[in-house]
């Protein structure tokens, strides 16, 4: 069994074939998230997307009483910000790394 590639150890990744894996290849880079990371905020230009190697990501919408409620985490199965950054338009929630 070969070694894993850094970015080969987020499941979604993993799943591609070998050609899709390709087109994505040369636009992937590693790098190292700590907890309270912001990856992106409410309403602000998503220009990353990030697929976590480990750990979880929080997603979370700012409430009009000035609360948060977790829309949902993602983990090494997930993508985040890939919708947003997509299609051009602005997070719809905030991204913190846990």
């Amino acid at each position: 069994m070969m070694p894993a590639q850094p970015c080969d150890r987020n499941y979604y990744l993993l799943e591609l074939s070998a050609s899709e894996f390709g087109l994505l290849r040369l636009h992937l880079t590693s790098f190292d998230l700590g907890v309270g990371d912001r990856l992106h905020d409410v309403g602000r230009e998503v220009d990353q997307v990030v697929f976590p190697h480990s750990g979880l990501v929080s997603m979370t919408l700012s409430l009009p009483d000035g609360g948060e409620a977790a829309v949902s985490f993602v983990g090494r199965d997930g993508i985040v910000g890939g919708f947003a950054a997509a299609a051009g338009t602005p997070a719809t929630c905030d991204a913190e790394v846990l």
